[in-house]
């Protein structure tokens, strides 16, 4: 498993939620969750309005650090409730990090024409 694709697909998760106006706990919380899914390691996450920063360190003592400068930020209902409905299937189904990103690239396609 290649453990920092999918770290930077969960920090990009955590930036377009915080983006979209979510709470830092939420943010947090969701990237936590997402991390434990997949099994990657301990997880160690610090949220602000303007920063996340997550580290995963495996059994083996592998570190792998993802940080994300967060420079707009507004409120955005719909696209947080997608966000939202894409990580709760993420951390359901565990689907290849492939389909995340496609995934994510239709969502942003999505956004960039004003559906959400």
């Amino acid at each position: 498993m290649e453990v920092s694709r999918y770290l930077d697909l969960f920090v990009d998760i955590g930036q377009a939620m915080l983006e979209a106006g979510a709470g830092i706990h939420r943010v947090e919380d969701t990237i936590y969750r997402l991390c434990g899914a997949y099994g990657l390691g301990r997880a160690d996450i610090f949220a602000i309005r303007s920063l996340i920063l997550v580290t995963i360190r495996e059994d083996t003592g592998k570190s792998y650090t993802d940080s994300r400068r967060i420079y707009g930020i507004g409120t955005n209902m719909a696209r947080l409730e997608e966000l939202n409905a894409l990580s709760r299937y993420i951390c359901r189904e565990r689907p290849e990090a492939a389909e995340i990103d496609s995934e994510k690239g239709r969502m942003r396609g999505e956004e960039d024409e004003g559906k959400i």
